[in-house]
């Protein structure tokens, strides 16, 4: 088991984690989560992709010209599990952070989670 542990920590891009920390918490790997980002003549929206998340576990965040979204995917395996031959879904803390144009209009940000889907829209400031 070890061994195939290697082969998988290897074949996978964790960053900041060693092969250690990955064998004894596979949950505590930081990930990030899949975004679109697009313009519409009135505002720019980001999409991210954050299924099997609660909202209360998610945290959207405008540092000067950084939008951030982070938060846990939270994943307790069953107390009668002896073995896990597969484990692909990411779990513990995400971060993700997009870059914010000039023209934004920071107080009037939008945000709806829905579906697994969270869509941010950043309205363009007036004469922008």
């Amino acid at each position: 088991m070890r061994r195939f542990s290697r082969i998988v920590y290897r074949s996978c891009s964790y960053s900041g984690a060693n092969e250690q920390d990955w064998l004894t918490n596979p949950h505590g790997v930081a990930w990030q989560p899949l975004v679109d980002v697009y313009e519409r003549p009135d505002a720019m929206v980001i999409v991210a992709e954050l299924p099997g998340i609660d909202k209360a576990d998610i945290d959207v965040t405008i540092e000067g010209s950084s939008l951030s979204i982070k938060g846990l995917r939270h994943k307790e395996l069953p107390s009668d599990t002896q073995r896990v031959h597969q484990m692909e879904i990411a779990y513990g803390p995400f971060a993700r952070t997009v870059d914010l144009p000039v023209y934004a209009d920071f107080e009037h940000v939008e945000a709806h989670f829905e579906n697994g889907y969270l869509t941010v829209t950043i309205p363009r400031a007036a004469g922008k």
